[in-house]
This record gives structure tokens, C-alpha cells and sequence, in this order.
């Protein structure tokens, strides 16, 4: 019984290390799978190096993007490199913003 007591603080540290760090992490990660696996042509993204367009094909792990306004300017990402899905408001928001600098 002692030598349990000389334990339980480290199992106790252990314990809420795993509930406010592990676990929230987990959860997080689960979410992100979730909104790359969702990736369909039309979707609005942002890439991780800020860069803002609109998917127009889907090949297995790699994204064809079109970015600005002409249709030639496309390029391939990985769907890793994908941030987030944003709106059309997001979209126009972003650009009227660089547009102001």
C-alpha cells in the first residue's frame, strides 16, 4: 500500500496530462481527416502557405487548384497542404483585403 502511494501522484500528473493534452490533440487530428477526406471539386480552400482557390479535380492524394481569376493559372497540391475550407464570403473578404494593402 505504500509503495502505492508513493505512485499515485505520477499516475495522477499522467492522468491529466492525457485529458487536457492528448486527448483534445486526438480530436483535433480526427477533425482535420475528416475535412480532407471531404474535399470535392468546387470546394473554396486555403492552403497552409496562404494561398486562396478552388478545387477543380480530385486524383487520389493530390488537388488541382485553380487560383485567381484566370482559368490557365491551376496548380497540384497535395491535399495535406489544404488549411481550411472557407467560404465565398472568406474568399472575397481575402482578396478585398489584399486588394486595400
Amino acid at each position: 500500500m505504500d509503495a502505492l502511494g508513493g505512485f499515485l501522484p505520477l499516475i495522477i500528473i499522467i492522468v491529466v496530462f492525457y485529458f487536457l493534452m492528448i486527448l483534445p490533440q486526438q480530436k483535433q487530428a480526427k477533425k482535420r481527416k475528416e475535412m480532407l477526406d471531404a474535399l470535392v471539386p468546387g470546394n473554396k480552400i486555403e492552403t497552409v502557405s496562404r494561398v486562396f482557390g478552388t478545387i477543380t479535380n480530385v486524383e487520389g492524394e493530390m488537388l488541382t487548384i485553380q487560383i485567381g481569376v484566370n482559368d490557365a493559372t491551376k496548380i497540384k497540391i497535395h491535399r495535406e497542404g489544404v488549411a481550411r475550407v472557407v467560404t465565398e464570403a472568406e474568399l472575397s473578404g481575402a482578396a478585398n483585403k489584399e486588394i486595400a494593402k
